[in-house]
């Protein structure tokens, strides 16, 4: 099936075939899910374990694949940027794309969750941020001209 026509609501079908009985051979952990407080502490370690582990993971578990490519059609989509018109990019001359999330780690982090709280929990609130939450990053640009005499810090109080 060709990446952009993906159903959105076909995460939850995605999410049930994993294999969530081997959840500690594919997270790397060596004992059972934690309990809601640690899980979220430990949970940025495990994914790391598993993006670093990505190849050994998709070939042993080949449904793994398809959230992954759930996650790069509604979550993380390449995307070139297009400068406004009348302003010059930091690189000019270069293509500049940007990736909102990577999909490995989304994909680890989805798979983690449904094993812990529900592949049908997590695929209500994964469609529901699909639909309702994504947020564009934003560029900045610089414009043509002389350069200010005084540069300022926004983030200086």
């Amino acid at each position: 099936m060709p990446l952009t026509t993906i159903p959105l609501d076909s995460i939850g079908e995605r999410l049930r075939h994993l294999p969530f009985h081997t959840v500690n051979q594919l997270s790397g952990m060596t004992i059972p899910l934690p309990g809601d407080l640690m899980f979220i502490r430990q949970l940025g370690r495990v994914v790391e374990n598993m993006v670093e582990r990505k190849g050994e993971i998709l070939a042993k578990f080949p449904a793994f694949l398809d959230v992954m490519e759930w996650v790069e059609v509604h979550w993380s989509s390449e995307r070139e940027i297009q400068p406004p018109a009348g302003t010059v990019p930091r690189d000019s001359g270069v293509r500049q794309e940007v990736v909102q999330l990577d999909s490995m780690a989304s994909a680890s982090r989805l798979y983690l969750t449904a094993a812990r709280f529900g592949a049908e929990e997590v695929a209500t609130h994964a469609t529901r941020f699909a639909y309702h939450g994504m947020v564009e990053t934003q560029n900045t640009f610089l414009l043509r001209g002389r350069p200010p005499k005084r540069v300022i810090d926004l983030d200086a109080g």
